[in-house]
């Protein structure tokens, strides 16, 4: 039985990967998200695309972090 705080962290292993997986795929298409909706500050595309992998990868581990807490807690 998967207990809620597995269950979360599901959930959240999930959502962190799908969003470093953004990050490395579409930086500027995530850049304008957080403008338009977070209120960042707009930068430029090279300083986007330089950021981008650190972030990413950084979001990828993250969730993959998570998503083996899931595992060897079930």
């Amino acid at each position: 039985m998967i207990s809620p705080v597995a269950a979360v962290a599901a959930v959240v292993g999930l959502a962190t990967v799908v969003a470093g997986a953004a990050w490395l795929r579409e930086p500027e298409q995530v850049h304008r998200l957080q403008v338009r909706y977070l209120g960042s500050a707009p930068r430029d595309r090279s300083v986007v695309r330089r950021g981008a992998l650190p972030r990413g990868f950084a979001l990828v581990v993250l969730g993959c972090l998570c998503l083996l807490f899931v595992v060897l807690s079930v």
